[in-house]
């Protein structure tokens, strides 16, 4: 029988196992953010000088 201690580090590895999953999503999804803010200042920059 599993004690209440083994489900405590059961949901703690859990945890942890998404919290390192989900990190390589934010970055990526950081970097497309910056991206797409550069691409709007340089077609903002091409629209002023036309």
């Amino acid at each position: 029988m599993i004690g209440p201690l083994s489900y405590i580090q059961i949901g703690a590895g859990v945890a942890l196992g998404v919290l390192l999953a989900s990190g390589p999503f934010y970055l990526y999804g950081k970097h497309e953010g910056r991206q797409q803010a550069a691409v709007a200042a340089v077609k903002e920059t091409a629209k002023a000088y036309e």
